[in-house]
């Protein structure tokens, strides 16, 4: 009798599942707004031998050129 009253307390002392938070809360961060920018290179497969330039601007308001 004593038995089965401390195999049914521990069977309901040893359920933690109510501890565990199924609610999980993510966070977003906005996306910033565009920034202008230009930059340029130059290279080339071997020393002093330019074979290729690149360059690229942007006004900021998403508009690459």
């Amino acid at each position: 009798s004593i038995l089965s009253v401390l195999l049914a307390a521990s069977a309901c002392l040893g359920d933690v599942s109510h501890l565990l938070q199924y609610n999980v809360e993510t966070t977003t961060t906005p996306e910033p707004p565009p920034v202008p920018y230009r930059f340029h290179y130059k290279a080339g497969r071997f020393p002093g031998n330019i074979d290729r330039f690149q360059s690229e601007s942007s006004d900021g308001a998403g508009f690459v050129k």
